[in-house]
């Protein structure tokens, strides 16, 4: 809180956050266990509480068990507020989950596109999500690269074209909207999954890339010490632009892979470069391009690779669908994004 003293305004923006997040960790809590958590003072947090629970941003929920004493009122956020929708484009179809603060999904689907027109698609889907539940924040994953709020896509780096999907959905709805690239999505709710698998294992010291193959291109999701690696110009993880001899790179190709053989030398390849740039101690594949099958034959190739012994080599895992890696990872972000901003005013 140093530096803040003296800006209420801020100040009781900063306090609200901290008891959003602290009733999303904790589930439901009393008025003490919140004072405990955040070292808030008692008048603070009864008069956020009464202000949030007036506006239906909490509610009251069953009284605590008794001490001896009165028995405390437990609250928690209400479940039917602040929900955000996550989705992405993949050919003709849109996958889609509405999820709450606390982390509970209360709708996980999918729509078709219909003739080719992907922007129309998702505008009737965000506007449906709206029109039936409290969608405060869109997530939108992309493919391509993301700056400054716009995608770019391209399968060449000098004819890179602006995709104003972001854009229209933003001119079209009054919430938040978060704009991310695929695999760093996917990287991400890949951490938190393996995070909740495995508690003893800090995300702030998780490093691994996520790499996906399949005819048209490659890419990958890279996490550094917890953290997404975006690049200075949001380019980082742009695998399929590597130059991979003959003046092709490695988008060029993809097409004309054949082979198991061809596959295993393109993934062991790649696999080597991102081991040398990044060190990961986790190295994830997929993509249509590569079979669940060839993962000890990508293990042997990645053992043959000069200089790539085994304690410098990264765990391999195969992951086949990235759906769910992907839609959780797009949810964490946007309710990153969504929660310091709450209580949000009505919307229409």
């Amino acid at each position: 809180m140093t530096g803040v003293t003296g800006k209420p305004e801020l100040m009781k923006r900063m306090n609200t956050t901290l008891l959003y997040r602290t009733l999303i960790r904790l589930g439901s809590a009393t008025r003490a266990e919140v004072a405990n958590e955040t070292n808030l003072s008692a008048t603070t947090i009864r008069n956020l509480f009464e202000e949030l629970e007036a506006g239906g941003e909490i509610v009251a929920g069953a009284l605590d068990r008794s001490s001896g004493g009165r028995r405390a009122q437990r609250y928690a956020l209400n479940p039917a507020r602040n929900l955000t929708l996550a989705l992405y484009c993949a050919g003709e179809r849109i996958d889609y989950r509405i999820t709450g603060l606390t982390g509970d999904v209360v709708a996980d689907s999918f729509t078709s596109v219909e003739d080719g027109d992907t922007v129309g698609a998702v505008l009737r889907l965000i506007a449906g999500c709206r029109s039936r539940w409290d969608v405060r924040a869109v997530g939108l994953g992309v493919p391509g690269i993301v700056e400054n709020g716009r995608a770019y896509i391209g399968s060449e780096l000098d004819t890179l074209v602006p995709n104003d999907l972001g854009a229209r959905v933003r001119s079209a709805f009054p919430v938040p909207l978060v704009l991310e690239n695929d695999l760093n999505a996917t990287a991400l709710g890949y951490m938190n999954r393996y995070h909740r698998e495995h508690p003893s294992c800090s995300p702030a010291g998780f490093n691994m890339a996520y790499i996906h193959f399949d005819r048209e291109s490659a890419g990958a999701g890279v996490i550094a010490n917890g953290q997404v690696v975006h690049g200075a110009k949001q380019f980082a993880g742009e695998l399929g632009f590597l130059p991979m001899g003959h003046k092709l790179t490695l988008n060029d190709l993809l097409p004309s892979v054949s082979s198991r053989e061809d596959c295993l030398d393109i993934v062991s390849r790649v696999v080597s470069i991102v081991n040398c740039v990044t060190n990961p101690e986790l190295v994830v594949v997929g993509g249509s391009l590569f079979d669940a099958a060839w993962l000890q034959y990508a293990l042997d190739r990645l053992n043959a690779q000069p200089g790539l012994s085994s304690p410098l080599r990264p765990l391999l895992v195969y992951r086949g669908d990235n759906r769910e890696d992907y839609l959780d990872g797009l949810t964490y972000l946007t309710q990153q994004d969504l929660v310091p901003r709450l209580p949000l005013a009505a919307f229409d």
